[in-house]
Formats: structure tokens, C-alpha cells, sequence
């Protein structure tokens, strides 16, 4: 029988849906090569364009759609002009969704205490050991600006601001995918522990601002057991002014995913 003229042949888009998922696994794996052949916010065309051009249906596409949105791989602009602008995911994006997940798991500030430990001593130790000259005179560049910038009565708004400028330079110094990604959700949803241990208390501002720095220098000075002695030192600090903030209580992001502005301290749910 000639292929789509009869019953068991028809592959039109009705038939179809009842006998395989609209959309194949080879049009997701052809979009997603022609969207990363391209650099960010490069138009694809417009819907009719794409469904020509790779001769399927709109709910095909649409259904397509829908999972490269999800993997940021695309921006559906909507209207008469519309069409598909080609995208990259994104660490913060990536770092929010899974804080939302965490959340969901009911994780805790202790959780979350135990796994970054070892995560931030190892990048920290491959930062000093870094020979990348451009990316340590940034971190030089950048602690210089925040000594000259400190003062005793900042927030903690402006405290996680600082440090995630630190953190920043020194991710990029580390030059490791994996950790910088498990980090960024690490800090993400370490958000809460900062207002929550740290509001109030300037004293352990300045202190950790101080050790920020220390740990710092030793990574410009290229002294990698120094700076994961220096890690150890902070997380015991921590570890220790958790135990009087709700260290076993999970925490809540699903109202308010993100960092709470002015030191303000996010809702917590019993664990």
C-alpha cells in the first residue's frame, strides 16, 4: 500500500497524534542545531516560516516550542511581527529553578551548609592555583574598589551585593562549568541563610568582610591551602550562627524566588 493512502499508511498530522507524539525527537535535535549555529537574538522567522521550512504542522512546532522556552533556548516574541529570537540559557535562570525544586524538597539551611562546603573550599583552592593573569587583575581590581568603598552601617542587601562581586571573580578564575553552576545555586538559595544570620549583627559583617578580603589576598597570592583553610574557617562561623536561625527549617521560595531586598528575611516553613 502506497504510504498515506490508506488507513495504516495515513501519517497526516490527525493520524498522527493518535499514534506517536506529535513531535519527534529529530525536530528538537534540528532546531536546537540551527538555534546554537546562531548567536543570541537572532531571529528564526516566523511561525509559517518554520513550519515550511522544516515541513510540520503549527502544534508540532508550537509543542517544539514550548520545551526549547523551557530549556531557554529561544524567545517566542508574539503578535503580527512575531517569530522565534534564538537565546542561551542562563546560570541565574538555571540557579532559580532549581532553588524552586530544593524548596519543593523541603531542603534546609543545614542542608545546604553540609553540600556547598566542600564545593567552595575546591573552587576557592583551584582559583588560587589559576595562572590567568587578565581574570586575577579583575579580582585585584575589584577587592581594591570594595576596601575603598566599605563602611561599618551597610546592609545586608549591600553585604551579599559585595560578596557575590568577589564570588563573581573568583568563579571565573576557578574556570569550572560544574562547580560555578552547583555554586550559583548554592548562593542562590544561601540567600535566606545571609539575611537571616546576618541581619542585625554588623559585628559578623565586618567580620566576614574581613576574611573576604584575606581569602582573597591568598588567592592573588597564589596560595591554595591558605585560601581553603580560610574557607573552612568562615563555613565553621556560619555553621555556628546557623544553629540560632532555623538551620533545620525548610526554607520557602515558591512565593518569592530570589534574593529578599534590603535584608528583608524570606517566609520559612517548618520542616
Amino acid at each position: 500500500m502506497r504510504p498515506g493512502s490508506g488507513a495504516k499508511g495515513d501519517l497526516s498530522l490527525n493520524d498522527t497524534a493518535k499514534t506517536r507524539p506529535l513531535m519527534s525527537g529529530a525536530l528538537l535535535r534540528r532546531l536546537r542545531e540551527e538555534i546554537l549555529s546562531h548567536p543570541p537574538g537572532v531571529s528564526l522567522g516566523t511561525e509559517t516560516d518554520l513550519t515550511q521550512r522544516f515541513e510540520v504542522g503549527r502544534a508540532t512546532l508550537r509543542q517544539a516550542a514550548r520545551i526549547l522556552e523551557q530549556e531557554q533556548l529561544i524567545t517566542v516574541q508574539r503578535g503580527a511581527k512575531g517569530g522565534y529570537l534564538t537565546r542561551r540559557p542562563d546560570v541565574e535562570g538555571l540557579a532559580r529553578a532549581s532553588t524552586l525544586y530544593l524548596s519543593l524538597k523541603q531542603a534546609t539551611l543545614d542542608d545546604l551548609s553540609v553540600a556547598s562546603r566542600a564545593l567552595n573550599i575546591e573552587i576557592y583552592r583551584l582559583a588560587a592555583m589559576s595562572t590567568d593573569e587578565v581574570k586575577r587583575e579583575k579580582l585585584r581590581e575589584t577587592m581594591a574598589e570594595l576596601q575603598a568603598s566599605y563602611r561599618e552601617d551597610m546592609s545586608v542587601a549591600e553585604f551579599m551585593r559585595r560578596g557575590e562581586l568577589i564570588r563573581n571573580c573568583i568563579l571565573e578564575l576557578a574556570a569550572n562549568p560544574f562547580l560555578e553552576l552547583f555554586l550559583k545555586i548554592v548562593y542562590y538559595f544561601g540567600a535566606h541563610m545571609n539575611t537571616a544570620i546576618f541581619a542585625d549583627a554588623p559585628d559578623r559583617i565586618e567580620r566576614m568582610e574581613l576574611r573576604q578580603w584575606r581569602v582573597g589576598e591568598a588567592i592573588l597570592n597564589g596560595e591554595p591551602d591558605v585560601t581553603a583553610a580560610l574557607n573552612a574557617e568562615g563555613w565553621r562561623l556560619i555553621k555556628g550562627w546557623l544553629g540560632a536561625h532555623g538551620a533545620t527549617q525548610a526554607v520557602d521560595y515558591t512565593e518569592d524566588q530570589g534574593p529578599a531586598p534590603s535584608g528583608k528575611r524570606k517566609r520559612v516553613r517548618k520542616a
